[in-house]
């Protein structure tokens, strides 16, 4: 019973790491992109 309450917990908590990570890629690339566009422009 431990063991399928654990195992509970960890898959949550991928999923959990896996929608923040995806959040933190989305904000990191659009901070990334906006830069290189306006250096682009320039360039």
């Amino acid at each position: 019973m431990a063991a399928f309450v654990f195992l509970c917990l960890f898959l949550v908590l991928m999923e959990v790491y896996r929608r923040e990570l995806a959040t933190c890629q989305k904000s990191v690339s659009m901070a990334r992109c906006r830069p290189l566009r306006k250096r682009g422009d320039h360039g």
